[in-house]
């Protein structure tokens, strides 16, 4: 045991290259020496000791309270999924359904279907999960493709995370499994996690592989409202023009097997998805979107956080589109200006843009899981001073804290609002410091994926 102290205790102190003291190494101070490179007391090291016993304990900590928020979300929201058949049980799984089966059967859905929101080429791709007769083996089979989706989307972000150790990556994996975003998503039968993994696949795939790259990114349009202002990066690598004509003729042929199936051609039915898909948000961002639950009957809107509600607040539903639209095109420009900044810094503030552009509802919160990754990344990139490394983990801790706590605190009116505050508050916290960090790293000439 001394033998194994002593080897430590060298290679604490000094480094195999040049026999000094390490600059970088994370447990620098556990044996702290002087200017004259002596040892001191030993009481400075078990303080020491001590303190980096305690930062693991507070690791561990948190490790336990998410396990704990993990087994209690994801068996509330896959029974949920599953098992639940009243009008809670899987209930965007069973618009998409009906909306499918309806489709394909020749049934007109836009105009008579008012949850019909999605474009024609979207029922295409649905159509190898949902069309069946039977809805428990649709749910089934949602079930399972979400589970693979979501070990997916923790295995990219394990990857690119830059997460060092089984507890920080433990920490990023449960991150994933205990927002309540995620419940939320796998509870209502919706998409999000999904899209969330074609679109950090085909980001991250770009300048790589023009074929996969446009495959994902075609598919990632199977819910425009989430995926739409991640499409300005195609507009930049080397392979844009390629990339883009890829993505349109196969965009193209899932729409054209779509519109086999309804009166009308590509460009009407898309009009009328258009209508649809505005009448909609209006509808939901001036109230028209609640839902009652719980023995006290609490009433809540499903959708805060957006440039809609925000309108609707106002009595400017009808500015919905134009709004939306110039959101659109400003981070466009903005993304053009800072296209050789850091990939997953783009895609931190690609991801909060989409959360507040157009109308969404509480299980697409899950967006903000890609800025915590970036903001996570940030402290562990060595062109970032300490200053900023810092300002970051103090925002994503902010950030964990408001991903973990209950979306049910929705259901009491007061908590409802401290709730929508709360976190439409970190999402614009998030969103400044990341844009402020890409001006100051074009500043300084840290470029893209080079930090």
């Amino acid at each position: 045991m001394i033998t194994g102290l002593k080897l430590n205790f060298r290679r604490c102190l000094f480094s195999q290259a040049n026999r000094e003291p390490r600059k970088n190494f994370k447990f620098k101070y556990l044996f702290p020496i002087n200017s004259q490179k002596q040892i001191l007391p030993m009481k400075n090291i078990a303080l020491n000791i001590f303190h980096i016993s305690k930062q693991r304990i507070s690791k561990l900590l948190l490790l336990a309270i998410m396990s704990l928020l993990t087994i209690r979300r994801m068996t509330v929201e896959f029974n949920r999924l599953i098992l639940i058949n009243n009008e809670f049980g899987a209930i965007d799984l069973k618009q998409r359904y009906y909306e499918v089966l309806a489709w394909f059967s020749g049934e007109t859905v836009y105009g008579e279907i008012h949850t019909a929101v999605y474009p024609p080429a979207s029922y295409t791709m649905l159509w190898p999960f949902l069309g069946y007769e039977s809805f428990s083996l649709v749910r089934w089979l949602w079930a399972a493709s979400t589970i693979i989706a979501l070990v997916a989307l923790i295995y990219l972000l394990l990857r690119e995370s830059r997460a060092k150790g089984w507890l920080e990556s433990s920490v990023i994996a449960l991150m994933v499994l205990s927002m309540y975003g995620a419940g939320e998503t796998f509870g209502y039968g919706q998409l999000t996690i999904h899209v969330l993994v074609l679109l950090v696949a085909s980001v991250v795939w770009i300048p790589r592989a023009t074929i996969p790259t446009s495959i994902l990114m075609t598919l990632a349009l199977i819910k425009p409202t989430l995926s739409l202002p991640f499409y300005w990066r195609t507009l930049f690598p080397r392979n844009r023009y390629f990339l883009i004509l890829l993505i349109g003729l196969e965009y193209f042929a899932l729409a054209a097997i779509a519109t086999n199936f309804q009166d009308g051609n590509l460009l009407s039915l898309h009009s009328d998805w258009l209508s649809s898909g505005m009448a909609g948000a209006e509808w939901g961002s001036s109230g028209g979107g609640s839902v009652t639950q719980g023995t006290a009957g609490s009433s809540f809107a499903t959708g805060y956080g957006n440039i809609h509600d925000w309108l609707g607040l106002m009595g400017l539903n009808h500015l919905n589109m134009p709004v939306s639209l110039a959101i659109l095109f400003v981070f466009g420009y903005w993304s053009y200006q800072y296209r050789m900044v850091d990939t997953w810094l783009w895609l931190g503030v690609a991801a909060i843009i989409s959360r507040l552009w157009t109308y969404h509802l509480v299980y697409d919160d899950l967006l903000i899981l890609l800025p915590m990754i970036t903001l996570f990344r940030i402290t562990k990139l060595k062109s970032i001073d300490w200053v900023r490394q810092l300002i970051s983990g103090g925002i994503f801790t902010i950030a964990l804290i408001a991903a973990l706590i209950p979306a049910s605190l929705r259901l009491r009116p007061m908590w409802n609002y401290i709730f929508i505050m709360g976190q439409t508050f970190t999402w614009l916290l998030m969103l400044f410091f990341l844009l402020y960090l890409a001006w100051w790293c074009k500043k300084q000439n840290v470029i893209n994926n080079k930090a």
